[in-house]
């Protein structure tokens, strides 16, 4: 396949074509422990990811497993698609969009809507919402440690609060990666902070979101 493929493009590819169960891994993470093959029957396994408002852009990324350390068999996640989609009646599950794995907007009325303009199903948001999955256990959790932006940091306007501040975080953990321990739980915190937060003034920082 030539040319570029979006993460969520390339995942639902390997979904659709692989035979085997595996891994997919981002290239911002540090690990500490191996991550053991999860039992027979389990589809899909990863790090639990609740609902939280995306202060800067105005958006309400809906509960998923992260795909940033992700465990897939893909015969049975087919298997859960098919079985999901047949819930529906023709025509409209031969021809309608159905956002198992791809990256989905959904506008929202002004009536509806809360601090997001839009919901967001980001990868794979759509297969938890339908099939479910198993999310990581404490230990699976500890076994390593995701250093959210680190790909596309230098990408992100300097003016947004916490940017700088995360830069210089991602740079001390290049040369000792041991700093990135504890990550995770400091960002079920900003979690915690974002489940229900107003949109971010221009220049305000304090109860900042960044993810």
């Amino acid at each position: 396949m030539g040319g570029y493929v979006s993460h969520d493009a390339w995942i639902e590819a390997a979904v659709q074509r692989e035979m085997e169960p595996f891994w997919i891994c981002d290239t911002d993470v540090v690990f500490f422990d191996k991550m053991h093959q999860p039992e027979a029957g389990v589809m899909m396994a990863g790090r639990h990811e609740p609902e939280f408002s995306e202060q800067w852009t105005r958006t309400r990324y809906m509960e998923r497993l992260h795909t940033c350390v992700m465990y897939l068999d893909p015969s049975l996640v087919r298997q859960g698609m098919r079985e999901c989609l047949c819930r529906f009646p023709k025509p409209w599950r031969a021809t309608a969009e159905f956002p198992f794995v791809r990256q989905t907007f959904v506008p929202l009325a002004a009536a509806q809507r809360r601090s997001a303009e839009v919901l967001f199903y980001d990868t794979c948001a759509g297969l938890w919402h339908c099939l479910g999955g198993q999310p990581f256990s404490e230990e699976e959790n500890g076994a390593f440690e995701h250093l959210h932006c680190a790909t596309y940091v230098d990408c992100i306007d300097p003016r947004l609060p916490g940017v700088k501040e995360l830069a210089a975080q991602h740079a001390a953990i290049y040369r000792d990666p041991q700093l990135a321990r504890g990550l995770f739980g400091r960002q079920k915190l900003v979690y915690e902070r974002c489940r229900t937060s107003e949109p971010i003034l221009a220049g305000e920082e304090k109860g900042s979101c960044a993810v």
